[in-house]
């Protein structure tokens, strides 16, 4: 029963905490319980293994706590270093939490979790902090309420930035029925990036070690979550309400169990690097910007760890987003795939704006959101210019851009004769005027309707004899039909003058080199001197860029990751879920297929299992061309692809499959009446790929370059959907593409490589330096290759802080390849 009033420290003592900073009220609140009389002995190991304890209770109907502890001493402990790690024993003081039916409180489990959780990881090198290590609230005189004592934690979350936050709890029912028992493990709620992958890596040890089911990870939109601000997760591993659960959490072989699997969660987390942004102000901090430096440039750097001496895996610049209030913007990438820039597309209304980015290295290790806001300035003019070439051509070009060089929004330039010519959002374009078009007056309109009409400035200029104009427009573009637009913009990998990516880009010194990359097209290079290797001719006036996937560029495409929530499609041998290697594989596969320019829509993004029939209103609504559900066979079975058997274009994605993922296990074919098979109004297919027998095959199956491959043979599965037979596309692999540079760095030295701007390229032999090991089998299987479409394609490798960019052309005699760039 809870009491009437909080218990506080003796007056003196809160005196003291008052006048403490930080550091020391850290220090005060650990010495408390010996000034009270509660001293708390810490039973931290100084190994990691531990004296002999009482044995468990046995009830073998009744699992949980009856595993092994486990010899730590022979795990690689070198990725936790140096990390800062916050341990939270909930509740404590006045606030005991949950309540066995013995008495036991969930307070004391989590210090006795959170003391033993800090001895190991500190013995592996690590920083860490506790909210408490002793029997104590943060309540005061002043406020006695829980959400002050909650508030207290978080504020130790900003006051150290620790790598990641961890909240240790056990959890009860409120009818108190002793028959229930799981493990919860919560995220933020909208938190689908680094704190969700914290809780997978979590959530698998506290499954494999505690043998607890059911078990869930959920959304939780609990106060220290939705304030933690750095990778957080909730631990709920067990319910003390079950008597039998309740006797075991009484001893401290349970804690140190449980302690364990918290240990070797996270050091699966960091194992794969700790990837973050490093912005021009702090991520959540407001940039203020004044009327003039609206245009201004912002700067984001992908670091690969927090420490720079650490090895960690590269950038997948394939993963990078950014959106401004919700919105996709277009960005500037540097050469090397680290620095992304950006500026903005249109003009900033006054006011407050969000932007947010995102991105994962190519370990699939995602970064936290680095979330700014702009606070932006105000609007201004627009200049027009009329340019006549001289006789004999006297072509006509209008040009338009913003007085203070900041883009404008999309809009439409208004003539006084009855023309209108549509604008993109840039800072300005020009406009090749057809004859009969003699408009002598302009003005802008933005495209929003926003009332905002500047006053234009028309002037008239007669260019020498003999000049040219070079004209390549990006966006708004008349070589593309409007269907057949880059559905995600254009990245721009060199410094350009002009206008963003999004707006006309004005290409007028040949001197300067061109690098440009949209989705599912070939990228644009054209080099600093005539006669040296590119994409694009020096000397035609339009760029016609080249389709890398024809059969998929603009399709609309659902893919559906198998299970989520308590649909765990398998849990296999070391506490891997189906369901997580789904939606793993099932953001590859978006990557790429929207690298070839598809549209690509997710059932879930997260651990919520959508009803069947919310999946079939997201194929209808969208207008899909293809669903792909992406599933799990059954352990001892091979892969199995599901077709309805009146599909004709079923049939054949299905025969596709089998065809693709070939190299990788074999893979057979079914006809099936499955609900999602069976309403869809589209082709649609259920590939399950297979689960692993033992933990050989789990790591594996389970390492990215296999789940990238994986997706790399659905790809072309997806492609032949749509041409004539079926026929796959034909493909490069990226070993055959080694071997044709004549200077190249080794295989196991590459950190990544990037295939036609688009389709990035995980080494198999980084997940060995991952896992310190190398299972059997896991770089014995054969790759899948890029789809090599066309004549022409480039490669970009990235090894050691080095980088080139390759121009390879496929001839009747056999593939050319030619070093464009390189940065040594």
């Amino acid at each position: 029963m809870r009491p009437e009033s909080p218990r506080h420290p003796a007056p003196l003592l809160m005196a003291l905490v008052s006048l403490l900073p930080l550091v020391g009220l850290l220090t005060l609140i650990g010495l408390l319980p010996l000034a009270t009389g509660c001293a708390s002995q810490r039973p931290t190991p100084t190994s990691p293994t531990s004296p002999p304890t009482p044995a468990i209770p046995n009830s073998p109907t009744i699992p949980g706590y009856l595993a092994e502890r486990s010899d730590l001493r022979n795990l690689d402990t070198s990725s936790l270093r140096g990390r800062r790690i916050l341990l939270d024993p909930g509740h404590g003081g006045f606030f005991p939490g949950a309540l066995g039916p013995d008495g036991l409180t969930e307070a004391e489990v989590n210090l006795g979790v959170a003391l033993y959780l800090r001895g190991m990881l500190e013995w592996a090198g690590a920083e860490v902090y506790l909210t408490r290590s002793a029997d104590v609230d943060f309540l005061s005189p002043a406020d006695s309420t829980l959400s002050h004592d909650l508030n207290f934690r978080v504020s130790l979350i900003d006051s150290l930035q620790p790598d990641v936050f961890l909240s240790i709890h056990h959890n009860s029912t409120a009818s108190k029925d002793p028959d229930i028992n799981e493990t919860q493990t919560y995220y933020p709620l909208g938190d689908d990036g680094a704190s969700l992958d914290l809780a997978r890596s979590i959530h698998r040890h506290l499954v494999r070690n505690l043998s607890i089911s059911p078990a869930k990870i959920l959304p939780g939109n609990f106060l220290v979550l939705r304030k933690a601000g750095v990778p957080a997760v909730l631990g709920e591993p067990a319910m003390i309400s079950n008597p039998v659960i309740e006797s075991r959490l009484s001893l401290a072989a349970s804690h140190e169990l449980e302690a364990q699997a918290y240990f070797q969660g996270l050091l699966d987390y960091f194992s794969r690097g700790r990837p973050r942004w490093h912005g021009p102000v702090a991520c959540g901090d407001t940039l203020h910007l004044a009327a003039s430096e609206d245009q201004a440039a912002l700067f984001f750097t992908f670091q690969a760890d927090a420490s720079p001496s650490r090895r960690a895996p590269g950038p997948d610049p394939a993963t990078f987003a950014l959106t401004l209030d919700g919105r996709r913007e277009g960005f500037d990438l540097s050469p090397d795939g680290r620095t992304l820039t950006w500026r903005p597309t249109e003009d900033l209304s006054p006011g407050t704006h969000r932007l947010e980015l995102r991105g994962s290295n190519m370990a699939g290790r995602a970064t936290p959101v680095c979330a700014i806001h702009l606070r932006a300035g105000q609007g201004r003019l627009v200049e027009l210019e009329m340019f006549t070439e001289a006789a004999p051509s006297q072509v006509r070009v209008l040009r338009w851009r913003s007085q203070d060089g900041r883009p404008l929004p999309a809009g439409f330039l208004h003539g006084n004769r009855g023309h209108h010519l549509p604008t993109p959002p840039a800072a300005e374009g020009c406009f090749l005027l057809d004859a009969d078009l003699d408009d002598t007056a302009w003005q802008f309109q933005p495209r929003d309707g926003a009332k905002r009409t500047p006053a234009p400035i028309v002037a008239r200029h007669t260019l020498s004899r003999g000049s040219h104009l070079r004209l390549a427009t990006i966006g708004e573009n008349p070589v593309f039909a409007s269907s057949r637009r880059p559905p995600l913009g254009w990245r721009r990998r060199l410094p350009q003058p002009g206008s963003p990516p999004g707006g006309p880009i004005i290409i007028q010194d040949p001197g300067r080199p061109v690098w440009l990359e949209a989705a599912g097209l070939l990228p644009m290079i054209r080099p600093s001197r005539p006669g040296e290797p590119g994409t694009m001719p020096t000397t035609s006036p339009l760029w016609r860029p080249r389709l890398l996937l024809p059969s998929l560029f603009d399709r609309t495409i659902v893919l559906d990751p198998a299970g989520g929530g308590t649909v765990d499609q398998g849990r296999f041998p070391m506490g891997a879920r189906g369901a997580d290697w789904n939606l793993q594989t099932a953001r590859h596969l978006k990557t790429l297929l929207e690298g070839a320019g598809a549209r690509v829509l997710l059932t879930r993004q997260a651990e919520e299992a959508p009803d069947p029939r919310v999946k079939v209103l997201l194929e209808k609504r969208n207008g899909a061309d293809l669903f792909l559900t992406i599933g799990r066979a059954p352990v001892g079975q091979p892969a199995i692809v599901l077709h309805h058997p009146g599909s004709v274009l079923g049939e054949q994605g299905a025969l596709a499959v089998t065809r693709a993922l070939a190299p990788l296990e074999p893979c057979n074919m079914e006809s099936s009446y499955a609900y999602l098979l069976r309403h869809t109004s589209c082709p649609a297919l259920e590939v399950n790929l297979p689960s692993p027998l033992d933990t050989a095959q789990e790591w594996v199956l389970g390492s990215p370059a296999r789940q990238m491959a994986q997706a790399r043979a659905l790809l072309l599965a997806c492609a032949a959907v749509f041409t004539p037979q079926g026929k796959l596309p034909p493909t490069l692999t990226a070993d055959s593409a080694l071997a044709l540079l004549p200077t190249r760095p080794q295989a196991a030295d590459l950190d990544r490589a990037l295939w036609d701007g688009n389709f990035p390229w995980h080494p198999p032999r980084q997940d060995t330096q991952i896992w310190q090991e190398e299972p059997e089998g896991l770089t014995s299987w054969q790759d899948i290759g890029w789809p090599a479409q066309g004549g022409t394609h480039t490669l970009e490798l990235h090894w050691g802080g080095h980088w080139q960019l390759w121009r390879l052309e496929n001839k009747q005699n056999g593939w050319e390849v030619k070093l464009m760039m390189e940065n040594r």
